[in-house]
């Protein structure tokens, strides 16, 4: 978190997803924006080519959702992965 004392050096960028323009200001780097925002797209036109009616606003939820199950899956994951490990490592210790 960025206290109010902080000087921090943000950057506009201008990003499309799913047909609109936004413009996001951010000190994250532009190339990472840019696939953020690709990524974003891509779940959004595909959700969009398997329900096609659905409202622009109903589909950014349900992308949103399928990108949180993938969040948390992966975090699932990778916890698993981790005590596995620690496990091996305190059996040969």
């Amino acid at each position: 978190m960025v206290s109010r004392e902080e000087v921090t050096t943000s950057t506009e960028r201008k990003i499309e997803i799913f047909g609109r323009k936004y413009t996001l200001k951010s000190d994250l780097d532009v190339e990472y924006i840019d696939k953020l925002a690709e990524y974003l797209n891509s779940k959004m036109m595909e959700l969009s080519r398997e329900f096609p009616m659905v409202s622009m606003a109903r589909l950014a939820v349900m992308t949103s959702l399928n990108i949180a199950d993938e969040l948390f899956r992966l975090k699932t994951e990778k916890k698993g992965f981790v005590e596995r490990i620690e496990r091996s490592v305190a059996q040969v210790v």
